[in-house]
């Protein structure tokens, strides 16, 4: 661990592990490999941020098995975002298997209060939860600037977020926001995209004043920018880092030391 960091943790995003053709021993591998490197830099948890399986339509049931298998050699917890690719099997499945009580969820670690985000509530793969949402799924489908296979947070999860936000405000709590997509547009391209609501849940977070970080994947390149006091950090599909959080700052490496972001809080 790097002097002065208080927490180590683990980041891995799009695996898109597969069990069938060319791809498939290949992605097993890597992520096999991404375990026993987290494992060897004594990380105290694991983000898995989305994508996990590459969402066969025949053999997801298979990945997601063989997937979690691989993870369950990770010595700490695994905290699972849940991607566009994982929603070829249902929701519930998918709780079940991540152990989540809920898509969108909260915990705290290393003095911060991190915010784990539903960015597929309201998608193409996703019944709406109530009438507002599927009003909005509507109207986000009808937009050609956004793809397909990208989402939403729904009604109900942008009033949690909200509450949360505020709740950490008025306990003077630093917040870490986590999301399988993209929140800002210099961190991703047309062809992937980003949340569909990306600038409203941006100014959400930005009128908190409290959120240092915003951590994602989607974009398989990774991006980086910062605006308004936040990073926003992709991290690139299919490789392990390790993330290095101090009060003042977040170093993300790579296993072998390389620093990929150091963002700093001050």
């Amino acid at each position: 661990m790097a002097e002065g960091a208080h927490l180590c943790f683990g980041i891995v995003t799009d695996s898109h592990l597969s069990v069938e053709g060319e791809s498939a021993a290949a992605s097993t591998e890597k992520l096999s490999r991404a375990a026993d490197d987290l494992n060897q830099a004594n990380c105290s948890f694991m983000l898995q941020l989305g994508d996990l399986i590459a969402g066969s339509e025949k053999h997801a049931s298979e990945e997601l098995a063989a997937a979690t298998a691989i993870l369950e050699n990770f010595h700490g917890e695994v905290r699972h975002l849940i991607g566009n690719h994982c929603l070829q099997l249902p929701l519930k499945r998918l709780e079940e298997a991540f152990h989540l009580h809920s898509p969108f969820y909260r915990f705290h670690a290393g003095g911060f209060r991190w915010l784990a985000l539903d960015g597929m509530d309201v998608s193409a793969l996703r019944t709406p939860g109530n009438g507002e949402d599927r009003v909005a799924l509507e109207e986000y489908i009808a937009r050609p600037e956004n793809p397909l296979w990208c989402g939403a947070l729904g009604s109900v999860q942008k009033a949690w977020l909200q509450g949360e936000l505020d709740d950490a405000r008025k306990k003077k709590e630093r917040v870490i926001v986590l999301c399988h997509f993209p929140l800002h547009p210099a961190t991703s391209d047309k062809r992937h995209g980003m949340l569909w609501n990306h600038a409203e849940v941006r100014g959400m977070l930005e009128q908190s004043q409290v959120v240092s970080a915003c951590l994602g994947g989607h974009y398989h390149p990774g991006g980086y920018a910062f605006e308004k006091g936040i990073h926003f950090a992709v991290l690139p599909a299919g490789l392990p880092t390790i993330g290095e959080l101090s009060e003042g700052s977040l170093v993300i490496r790579h296993p072998q030391g390389a620093t990929l972001h150091h963002l700093s809080f001050s």
